[in-house]
C-alpha cells in the first residue's frame, strides 16, 4: 500500500505553480467534458488556463504536453487558497458531485472571488441542490451536446424536408 501511496505522492508534489501566477480561467475536472474545454482552449493560446484534477495519470500526461496543470481535490479549499485567483475571469467545475461543487463555491465566495462560476450536474436532482449556491451557470453536458447536434445537423436538415 506505501508504494501506491509514494508514487501518488511523487506525482502530486512535483507539479507546484510559480507563487503568484496567474490564470484567465480554470478547469477543475479533465474527465472527457473537462478535457474537450481544454481541447478547445489550446486553439486559442492568448487564454491561460489552469487544469486541477486528481488522477495522478492525467496530471502526469498533460504536464508532459507543457500544460498548466496540478493534482487535487475539488473540495479541498487549500487549493483554492493557494491560487492567484484575484484576476481570474471564471471558475468552471465538470465534476457533477454536488457536495463537493457546493464546498467549492463556499471556499470561492469565502476568498471572495468576483469571477464567474459554473458548476456541471449530471441530472435535474443535482440541478435542485445546486441552484441555491447562486453559480453563474449550471452546466448539463449532455443536454449541451444534444443541443449542439440538434442545432448543427438536425435542423437543417429537417427544415430542408420541409422546403421540399
Amino acid at each position: 500500500m506505501y508504494r501506491f501511496c509514494e508514487n501518488k505522492l511523487t506525482i502530486s508534489s512535483s507539479y507546484k505553480l510559480e507563487k503568484d501566477e496567474k490564470f484567465d480561467l480554470i478547469i477543475f475536472g479533465l474527465g472527457r467534458f473537462g478535457m474537450s474545454i481544454a481541447n478547445k482552449l489550446d486553439n486559442h493560446p492568448e487564454i491561460k488556463y489552469l487544469a486541477i484534477d486528481f488522477d495522478p495519470e492525467i496530471v502526469k500526461s498533460m504536464k508532459e504536453r507543457g500544460k498548466s496543470i496540478i493534482y487535487g481535490e475539488l473540495d479541498d479549499p487549500e487549493i483554492i487558497e493557494q491560487l492567484s485567483i484575484e484576476d481570474t475571469k471564471c471558475i468552471i467545475s465538470t465534476i457533477s458531485d454536488g457536495e463537493a461543487s457546493m464546498k467549492l463555491i463556499k471556499t470561492l465566495r469565502r476568498n471572495d472571488y468576483q469571477g464567474k462560476i459554473y458548476l456541471t450536474a449530471e441530472n435535474e436532482k443535482d440541478f435542485y441542490m445546486l441552484a441555491p449556491c447562486n453559480a453563474d451557470e449550471i452546466l448539463f453536458p449532455q443536454k449541451m451536446a444534444a443541443s449542439n447536434f440538434y442545432n448543427y445537423f438536425l435542423k437543417n436538415l429537417l427544415t430542408e424536408d420541409e422546403k421540399s
